[in-house]
């Protein structure tokens, strides 16, 4: 509070003390000096205390005088909602103890509204503003100056009494409003109901006098509410016995008597005021208060006139029916919709189908129905609710079990006082047998004609027609076939011409066959002369015929060239990749899928233990070593690349070895040949050892979880910047409690954001998934410090996470960036590592190098080849290399070693996987490595040591400086029980003294 410092409040004690040692002395008062100091001082005091609450008084009247204005405001009804909440926000510096730094904001549905020159500052204190059970805004104030230290900070707590009634004075405003708007809602959805319903409604008071009418009630009475209003109910609304003439009971008598729901008997009409007459249906119903009293009563009703008629006509055409039914030549039944039982049948039906009459009553329409036909049967009645009239063709069962076609028409009816269905039927079973023989025969002529115009015309491959051993004709993929631009280069032509003189005497003996009207199925390679003298492979096969009434052929011709050489480049090249997948340590399995045949490679079954002879090529091989857990997975995989879902099959199942082990191998594999149709004819696939790396995964993972729990600042922040999360550490690190710092905002603590960066950050954050930034955190007590923060998003079902880990990188900023320059450095190089393959004879000396071994030793295939490997090996490695390979001679004929060997670089760690390759007589004939250079692992694996060895020593300092903190901890503790025991001690003491002295 500011003080009043003026002039005329300021006491000069000097003088008080000479008025009143003067006034003393007139009135014969002899007082001491110290007596008379003590009483200048005690008015001293006393002035000072009027001061402050006079002070005090002038604060209490700024908020009183701050809550009026607030009342004012929400009292205006047509005041917009904007203007109140800036008039709102600006009621709040005058009301504050130092209103010139004073400033505040008002946060509402996502709007903002703010005072003057508005800043943030660390000094501030705010109030939720809740409407019907959920936060809708927040009523912030600030200081842009520090102040004294008071209640609150530098806030009094009649401040934050002022800042909640206001909060609670808005929330209270916003909760009416919303009640009121959904009042006026109510009330305009009941008005236009009201007036928009198809029945006439009359409201009337607890007296019967009538209050409200909707316009269809002002036709039907002949009255308009103007008129009505406040008038007798038994005035506007007469009503009378149809039948008798005379005045029936007014329903709204009852009700008000009664308190129940009220209905006017049968045959009511009455007489509106224009002396019209209508037959009208109502009733009423009681209209209750909060407090369960009857208020009024509503009084519906409706013309009901024609309905009236209607009925009187009906009952008067039911005579008519029942004669058209019973005597109409056609089968007609009435049937019950929801038993399907037939109610009625015509003496029509009877004769045409065999049954009595009392055996179609114990009968549905489902009974006379083939069994075939439920289906359609059944789906047709669900639909009959929604139409009217059907007509359709169905087959019926008469009673000796004959089979009739038939047309139905039929429409819906009430059937002693049930719903039903009026069925006509028409037999029509002779039309409907001349109309099927005509149409199969119809048929019969489109599909031949379309089979030869598709097969012969349109075929892909060539088709021709040999007749008397010539030429007769030729189809256009023919032509090509034979490279002939027209077909009467060949029509008459001898056929033997165009065969290759090594098939004749084949094709004559089939050809006579053909000719003979023999089929020749049976398919034949053979290689066909064309007309410019080159040769092509064909592949025929051919049906006799009669054309142009010759005995003839149809010889169909298959281009099988491009598969013949795709077949000796498949030999070749599988020799090429089994030879290389081997080598590199990879099992090869060949699925034929039409004779569900399978080949295991001697690798594939040497990766799980087995001998060549010990494992036979069978499918259930496979499928009974997988992993029950995996089984299923692998096989819906498998399916799904034959079904043409995958582009390729790729699966990691677990396969149990011939030891009981299982072992994770990756599976990859491809349909390479489809037949004519497209059916998948070849699956050919590989099995890779991956046990070491899903190890390395499974260390991976615990890695992982360590990292999850390492002392760092997690974070999950919402779209808005809310922190909706944050570990132990991170509130620590920051100096706030847990509740402190759930729900404030990322700016709070992260300076450099504002709303707009931090949007454009989320945004570039969300496109790559995960973004890791050097920014500032500021702690509670405004201090600073740099912190690396990474962002990742996850998706979760449907939501979107974001979660932050945060490191305080003070004392390592330097040292980490320099990490990360070289990790960006060994990324590059491990992405761009090549592996290296060769093979050697038992003696050591290259076979094979693979390019990209020339290449790291910087020698030519040439240079190498016959000469021995161990002199690129370091001396101090030779021996155990040498040592490591003896395993290759020894099931599974496998060896692993780590070795320097001398580069055109220099001298660089090397790891290598060397699988030696059986010979037919079950020796080992050669060697296959494969290498990958692991300099940069060797180093890592150092750096590691050395930075372990650190971190040891790190959490070695920390726990000893922990174990301090415990200890001086325990001895406050103690020290504040033995301090609590004595208190009690001396609460004691007293306690017996005050007894004593009573």
């Amino acid at each position: 509070m500011s003080l009043d410092k003026s002039p005329g409040r300021i006491i000069n004690m000097r003088e008080l003390k000479a008025k009143l040692r003067a006034f003393l002395t007139r009135n014969n008062h002899d007082w001491s000096e110290k007596q008379l100091d003590d009483l200048v001082e005690e008015l001293r005091f006393c002035h000072a205390d009027l001061e402050k609450s006079e002070q005090n008084l002038q604060e209490r009247i700024k908020e009183l005088t701050c809550l009026y204005q607030l009342f004012r405001l929400t009292g205006q009804v047509n005041l917009p909602l904007d203007e109140l909440m800036q008039q709102v926000v600006n009621l709040i510096p005058p009301a504050w103890q130092y209103p010139e730094i004073t400033c505040a904001r008002l946060i509402f549905d996502a709007k903002t509204y703010h005072t003057h020159k508005f800043e943030e500052s660390a000094w501030s204190q705010a109030v939720d503003i809740w409407v019907d059970g959920q936060q809708k805004g927040t009523l912030e104030v600030f200081y842009l100056e520090k102040e004294p230290e008071t209640d609150e900070g530098p806030f009094l707590k009649e401040e934050r009494s002022l800042l909640d009634a206001i909060g609670a004075q808005l929330s209270a405003y916003f909760e009416r409003r919303q009640a009121e708007d959904r009042i006026r809602i109510k009330e305009e959805k009941l008005r236009i109901t009201l007036q928009s319903i198809g029945d006439a409604v009359i409201a009337t008071d607890v007296n019967g006098l009538v209050v409200r009418m909707n316009p269809v009630a002002e036709q039907l009475t002949g009255w308009k509410l103007t008129e009505a209003k406040g008038r007798p109910l038994d005035e506007v609304f007469r009503i009378e016995n149809a039948e008798t003439g005379l005045p029936a009971e007014n329903p709204v008598a009852k009700v008000l008597a009664t308190g129940q729901i009220v209905g006017l008997a049968n045959h009511t009409k009455r007489t509106s005021k224009n002396g019209k007459e209508y037959q009208i249906s109502d009733s009423g119903s009681p209209i209750v208060d909060d407090g369960g009293k009857i208020s009024g009563v509503v009084l519906v009703f409706r013309d009901v006139t024609e309905e009236y008629q209607l009925h009187q006509a009906l009952r008067e055409s039911e005579t008519g029916f029942r004669l058209m039914f019973e005597n109409n030549p056609q089968p007609m039944w009435i049937y019950d919709l929801e038993t399907l039982a037939f109610l009625k049948v015509n003496q029509a039906a009877l004769s045409h189908y065999g049954y009595s009459e009392a055996e179609f009553y114990k009968m549905t329409i489902k009974d006379i129905r083939p069994e075939a036909d439920l289906d359609r049967l059944n789906e047709n009645l669900q639909q009959e609710g929604q139409i009217m009239e059907r007509s359709g063709q169905w087959r019926h069962l008469k009673k000796d079990g004959s089979l009739i076609d038939v047309e139905i028409s039929s429409h819906s009816v009430v059937y002693n006082k049930r719903p039903a269905r009026h069925v006509l039927i028409l037999d029509v079973t002779d039309r409907v047998g001349m109309e099927r023989r005509i149409r199969e025969s119809e048929q019969v002529l489109r599909e031949n004609e379309e089979r030869f115009r598709a097969i012969v015309e349109g075929a892909p491959d060539p088709i021709f027609i040999q007749s008397q051993m010539n030429f007769a004709y030729l189809n256009p993929a023919a032509c090509r076939f034979f490279r002939i631009n027209s077909r009467d280069e060949l029509i008459g032509k001898p056929v033997m011409e165009r065969f290759h003189p090594e098939y004749h005497a084949k094709i004559k003996t089939r050809i006579a066959r053909l000719n003979a009207g023999q089929p020749v199925e049976e398919l034949f390679e053979q290689r066909f002369i064309r007309m410019d003298g080159t040769e092509v492979w064909g592949e025929t096969a051919g049906d006799p015929i009669v054309y142009e009434g010759i005995a003839s052929a149809l010889v169909f011709v298959r281009d099988i060239s491009q598969r013949k050489a795709s077949e000796q480049a498949l030999r070749e090249s599988e020799a090429r990749w089994q030879f290389a997948l081997e080598g590199a340590g990879d099992g090869i399995w060949d699925w034929n899928l039409q004779s569900d045949e399978i080949f295991f490679s001697d690798q594939w079954k040497r990766m799980l233990g087995y001998e060549p002879d010990e494992v036979p090529n069978e499918f259930m091989e496979w499928q009974t070593r997988v992993h029950p857990d995996d089984l299923d997975q692998a096989l819906k995989d498998v399916q799904k690349h034959i079904d043409g879902e995958t582009e390729v099959y790729l699966n990691e199942h677990r396969l149990r070895g011939k030891d009981g082990s299982y072992r994770w191998v990756l599976d990859r594999g491809k349909i390479i040949s489809h037949d004519e149709q497209g059916k998948p004819l070849r699956f050919v696939g590989i099995h890779s050892d991956i046990t070491e790396r899903k190890e390395a995964e499974h260390r991976l993972q615990i890695t992982q979880f360590g990292i999850d729990h390492a002392q760092v600042g997690i974070y999950q922040v919402e779209e808005d910047g809310t922190i909706t999360y944050a570990n132990h550490y991170a509130a620590k690190t920051l100096g706030y409690s847990m509740e402190e710092l759930l729900g404030k905002s990322l700016f709070d603590i992260a300076p450099p954001f504002d709303p707009e960066s931090f949007h454009q950050h989320r945004l570039a954050t969300k496109a790559k998934g995960s973004n890791t930034i050097i920014s500032r955190h500021k702690r509670k007590d405004g201090t600073e410090f740099p912190v690396e923060v990474t962002v990742n998003y996850f998706q979760y079902k449907d939501q979107t996470l974001s979660f932050s880990f945060v490191k305080d990188i003070t004392e390592r900023q330097r040292a980490e960036e320099a990490l990360k320059e070289s990790e960006a450095n060994y990324r590059m190089l491990v992405e761009n590592q090549t592996d290296i393959v060769v093979k050697v004879d038992l003696e050591g000396r290259f076979l094979f190098v693979s390019p990209s071994y020339c290449k790291m030793f910087g020698k030519t295939e040439d240079e190498l080849i016959g000469k021995t490997f161990m002199p690129l090996v370091h001396p101090d490695d030779q021996e155990q290399t040498a040592e490591a390979m003896k395993s290759l001679f020894y099931p599974p004929h496998r060896a692993f070693m780590e070795q320097r060997a001398l580069t055109q670089q220099g001298w660089v760690w090397l790891a290598w996987s060397d699988t030696a390759v059986i010979n037919d007589e079950g020796k080992v004939s050669a060697i296959i490595g494969v290498g990958r250079d692991i300099t940069e692992r060797k180093l890592a694996e150092t750096d590691l040591r050395e930075l372990k060895e650190q971190l040891e020593v790190q959490v070695d300092e920390k726990t000893k400086e922990l174990r301090e903190r415990i200890q001086e901890l325990q001895r406050f503790h103690d020290a504040t029980i033995e301090r609590e025991f004595r208190i009690k001690e001396l609460r004691d003491e007293i306690a017996a003294l005050k007894g004593k002295r009573l």
